[in-house]
C-alpha cells in the first residue's frame, strides 16, 4: 500500500463512521471532478471503497440506479438518462448551492468562519469535509521517505479558485498550476503537508509522515556532510545550477511559449524543485519518469534555452 492510499483510506474511515456524511462524498466528487458530456455524468477514480461509497450514496439518498464500471487501473461510475441528471442537478443545488452557470460550491461548504447550531460536537465542519471529499476525489500524497509534495486535482477552475481560498483561510498555502484541463492545487512543505494530514483527521498517517520526516532530514544531514568534499558533487551542483539559470532566463522569454506542454512541465517541476535527483524528479511527475527519461528532457530543454539566446539580435 502506498503512503498516499493510505491516507485515503484513513480519511475515507472518517466518512465511514458518520453513515449520515458519506453524502458529502457523493456531491464534491462530483463538484471537484466530475465530467459532464451530453449523455452522461461520470466520475472516476482507483479507489475502489470511494467509488463503491459513492455509488451507495446514489442509490440510498438519491434513489438512482447508477452502472459502476470495473477497470484495471480506475473504476467510473455513470448516471445517464435525463431524468436523473435532472434529480441530480437538483440535488446538487439544494444541498450545495452548486448550479451548472456559475459552478462555485455554497459558502457553508468554503468558508471556515461558518459556524453552524446543527454541527454536532465531535463531527468535522463542512469546510473541513470539502477539503477531505475533494483529497479523496482528486488528490494524492508523495512518499514522505523521498519527498514532500501533496496535490489536489480539481476540474472546475472556479471550484479550485474557492478551495484554494479555503486552503489560505485554514494556513496551509498551497500554489495552482494548470495541467492537462485540471487546476492542480499542491503544498510542497512539509510543515503544511503534516498540517493537512491533522486537519483531514489522518493522525496515524501525520505519526508515520513525521518519522518518515525524521529520517529523511537525518539522512540528508549525513549526506551533506559526507558530500561536501567530494568533488562530482561540486561537478553536478556546478551544472545543476548552471541548468536552473538556463530556464529561469528562458521562463521569462518569449520562447517559453514555443515548449511543448512535456518540456513545460518538467521545466516547472525543476524550478520548483531544485534539490530534487533525476529520480526524484522523475517520481513527482504524472505519470512518472525514469531517470533517464527526465535526463533526456532537460538536456532538450538547455539545447533550447541555448539556441533561443543565440538567435537573439
Amino acid at each position: 500500500m502506498t503512503f498516499s492510499v493510505q491516507v485515503k483510506e484513513e480519511i475515507l474511515q472518517t466518512f465511514m463512521q458518520t453513515p449520515s456524511e458519506q453524502h458529502i462524498l457523493l456531491g464534491i466528487a462530483l463538484i471537484t471532478n466530475g465530467r459532464e458530456s451530453k449523455d452522461a455524468i461520470t466520475f472516476s477514480s482507483s479507489h475502489k471503497e470511494l467509488c463503491e461509497v459513492i455509488t451507495t450514496c446514489f442509490e440510498e439518498e438519491l434513489g438512482l440506479k447508477v452502472r459502476l464500471k470495473r477497470g484495471k487501473e480506475l473504476d467510473t461510475i455513470r448516471v445517464s438518462g435525463p431524468r436523473n441528471r435532472s434529480i441530480l442537478s437538483r440535488y446538487l443545488a439544494e444541498e450545495y448551492s452548486f448550479t451548472a452557470q456559475d459552478e462555485t460550491l455554497g459558502a457553508t461548504w468554503v468558508d471556515p468562519s461558518f459556524v453552524g447550531d446543527h454541527v454536532p460536537e465531535g463531527r468535522y465542519m463542512p469546510w473541513v469535509r470539502t477539503i477531505q471529499a475533494a483529497f479523496l476525489a482528486g488528490g494524492s500524497i508523495a512518499d514522505p521517505s523521498r519527498t514532500y509534495h501533496l496535490e489536489i486535482a480539481i476540474r472546475r477552475p472556479q471550484v479550485a479558485q474557492q478551495l484554494e481560498r479555503l486552503f489560505n483561510d485554514c494556513n496551509l498555502p498551497v500554489a495552482t498550476v494548470e495541467r492537462y484541463g485540471y487546476s492542480i492545487l499542491y503544498i510542497k512543505e512539509g510543515d503544511y503537508v503534516a498540517d493537512f494530514l491533522a486537519l483531514t483527521g489522518a493522525h496515524t498517517s501525520r505519526l508515520d509522515f513525521e518519522n518518515y520526516r525524521m529520517t529523511r532530514e537525518l539522512r540528508n544531514q549525513v549526506n551533506r556532510v559526507v558530500n561536501c568534499d567530494n568533488a562530482n558533487s561540486r561537478r553536478i551542483a556546478n551544472a545543476s545550477a548552471r541548468q536552473l539559470d538556463l530556464l529561469r532566463r528562458l521562463k521569462k522569454s518569449a520562447k517559453w511559449q514555443h515548449l511543448n506542454d512535456d518540456l513545460r512541465y518538467t521545466a516547472e517541476l525543476r524550478l520548483e524543485n531544485p534539490d530534487l535527483s533525476l529520480r526524484e524528479l522523475g517520481e513527482l511527475m504524472d505519470p512518472p519518469l525514469g531517470k533517464s527519461g527526465v535526463n533526456h528532457r532537460l538536456k532538450r530543454l538547455e539545447k533550447f534555452s541555448l539556441k533561443s539566446e543565440e538567435e537573439v539580435p
